[in-house]
């Protein structure tokens, strides 16, 4: 991901909201990377459809149902999960919110562009357990 040099920060108060400021920097750049989506705004449950078969989508609803799904990164923009089913042990999940949208990483052997079970269920926890309107 592109890091953006930020020279200067200000803030200013304007009809009781807060205005953050940047100078420095490329007003697109800053523009984009402000509006930059979290995962949890991008793993919702119907763009998690979407991406996964309907088998996966079940089977990752289950781990849930399980409480299979253990966080050991939460942040706005990635999320790491050690995932456990009783038929498959641990795997590890990771959920990151990109300027191009969602990357995704599971340590199953499943195909790599597959949106598997266990990704499913990391991005199910992570919109259950994110703070906010999504």
């Amino acid at each position: 991901m592109e890091s953006i040099p930020i020279k200067e920060r200000f803030r200013t108060e304007r009809s009781g909201g807060l205005v953050i400021g940047f100078s420095g920097i490329d007003s697109e750049k800053m523009l984009h990377f402000i509006h930059m989506n979290s995962v949890a705004d991008l793993a919702n449950e119907e763009t998690v459809k979407a991406l996964a078969t309907p088998s996966d989508f079940l089977h990752g609803q289950e781990i849930v149902d399980i409480h299979g799904v253990e966080f050991t990164e939460f942040t706005p923009m990635k999320v790491t999960a050690f995932v456990e089913t009783p038929a498959t042990g641990r795997r590890t999940s990771v959920l990151e919110a990109t300027p191009t949208g969602l990357k995704w990483h599971c340590t199953c052997a499943s195909n790599r562009a597959r949106f598997c079970k266990h990704l499913v269920a990391t991005a199910l926890e992570t919109w259950k357990k994110a703070p906010g309107p999504r």
